[in-house]
């Protein structure tokens, strides 16, 4: 999906879809997204991108990988998005084009800096339903778990 702003800055969101296995639930599409940019260099400063994004889109290809051999009950789109550093180019792209009608987007899950050790950004964040609140809350937290359990590890 290519995108362009005002100030003619191309960008490229990538898409990847899985079917689900319930047809009944053919119009719920669960939405993944991760973001492909970072800020690289300010200045002589460097911005290193290995937590943001980078640990949120490889947590989604593994995720898209697992459903891909064991597919959920609702359709899944998997949406890197570029643009993220440049007040969400990419996702405002693709709210205004989306991949199936807003309608059927039954959740929608961002994964951000789930490598972070600041724990007081969850990484994990969820928009549909309120009863996947508490979830996404759980699921950020067991990220800093994760690390902590492998910094130990190493050490």
């Amino acid at each position: 999906m290519l995108f362009r702003s005002q100030n003619h800055i191309t960008g490229y969101n990538v898409i990847a879809g899985i079917d689900g296995t319930d047809r009944r639930l053919k119009g719920q599409t669960i939405i993944t997204g991760a973001h492909l940019d970072h800020i690289g260099r300010l200045g002589k400063q460097i911005y290193n991108g290995a937590n943001d994004d980078a640990s949120g889109c490889v947590a989604m290809m593994q995720a898209a990988r697992y459903f891909r051999k064991h597919p959920a009950k609702r359709p899944m789109k998997f949406v890197f998005f570029c643009g993220e550093e440049l007040n969400l180019l990419g996702s405002r792209y693709l709210m205004d084009h989306p991949p199936v009608p807003v309608k059927n987007i039954y959740l929608s899950i961002n994964l951000e800096q789930i490598g972070s050790k600041h724990r007081s950004f969850h990484g994990v964040w969820g928009l549909g339903d309120p009863q996947f609140e508490s979830e996404f809350l759980r699921s950020g937290s067991m990220f800093a778990e994760i690390g902590r359990a492998s910094c130990r590890e190493r050490v």
